[in-house]
This record gives C-alpha cells, sequence and structure tokens, in this order.
C-alpha cells in the first residue's frame, strides 16, 4: 500500500481501475477543467 492508499480509500468497485501514485493523480487533476472532491465528517 502507498502512503496515497489507505483502507479508507482503496477503490472497491473496478479496483484494477484504482491508480495511488501521485505522478498519475496531478496528471489527471492538471488536465481536469472540473474537480469534485468530497469528503464525509463522520460525528459520534
Amino acid at each position: 500500500m502507498s502512503d496515497l492508499q489507505t483502507e479508507r480509500t482503496t477503490v472497491r468497485r473496478l479496483a484494477k481501475r484504482g491508480v495511488y501514485d501521485a505522478e498519475t493523480i496531478h496528471s489527471i487533476l492538471d488536465e481536469a477543467l472540473i474537480c469534485h472532491v468530497g469528503f464525509a465528517s463522520i460525528t459520534r
């Protein structure tokens, strides 16, 4: 597991399409005209 891949960030659906290296992720974000980032904050 890389630093960018954790139990919570691991792709489950179509897992073989998941990419976790920073260079690939940054190149995808650099090419995107719009980027949506979402997160859920769970408090108990």
